[in-house]
């Protein structure tokens, strides 16, 4: 049981908001990625839209040790949209945003081959069904661990319904007819001891690319 798993649970009504805002993005509103962004990819991209709005069924947050703030907004068909920025409470800014779908959800069969999969995240190129990805992340060749961090994804507007999932991913990347499609691969493993490896493509946003 992964991520998108845990949205299938009924929503408990909102009392008063309580969680981030950023780029007016937050939990229940619907935002519309412009389908011009979109529109551009042709058919060697991976990255799948099946429509351009997104409701907002699941938030989560994560604070790294430089300042930087990880908001990522999850709907109910599978899709994550991900802003890096400020806290979104006090400091607004925005450093990025990327969209993505699931591309596949691996649950290994047994210890040894969830450990093959974690041991590929750590290599400078993820081979994903025939195609090559560069490491976005750490410069330099060779294996690198991972980037760990713990999400706390809440299914309501108040954080009161909420899970902590602990998490290795790494970015790649590749270039596909002169624009950069994204692989973002992860281990999770929830507060329930569910693992799995989710394997997502997307592409990076402009601000404009967003509207309610």
């Amino acid at each position: 049981m992964g991520l998108f798993d845990f949205l299938k649970k009924d929503k408990d009504k909102a009392e008063k908001p309580s969680l981030p805002i950023i780029h007016d993005v937050g939990f229940g509103r619907t935002v519309t990625v412009d389908q011009l962004a979109v529109s551009m990819l042709d058919d060697s991209h991976r990255f799948e839209m099946p429509t351009p709005s997104l409701t907002i069924t699941g938030q989560g947050t994560v604070q790294f040790e430089d300042g930087v703030w990880l908001h990522r907004f999850y709907t109910d068909d599978h899709m994550l949209l991900q802003i890096m920025g400020g806290d979104g409470i006090v400091d607004k800014e925005i450093q990025q945003i990327s969209v993505f779908s699931v591309y596949d959800s691996i649950e290994p069969a047994n210890k040894a081959a969830l450990a093959s999969e974690i041991e590929r995240l750590k290599a400078d190129t993820y081979v994903l069904d025939g195609e090559s990805y560069q490491r976005v992340w750490f410069d330099g060749e060779g294996a690198t661990d991972p980037v760990q961090f713990h999400e706390k994804v809440c299914l309501n507007e108040t954080g009161s319904d909420s899970y902590g999932i602990q998490q290795s991913c790494m970015l790649y990347t590749r270039d596909v007819d002169g624009t950069e499609e994204n692989l973002l691969v992860t281990y999770e493993k929830t507060t329930q001891g569910d693992e799995c490896i989710t394997q997502m493509v997307g592409i990076t946003l402009s601000p404009n690319d967003l509207s309610l």
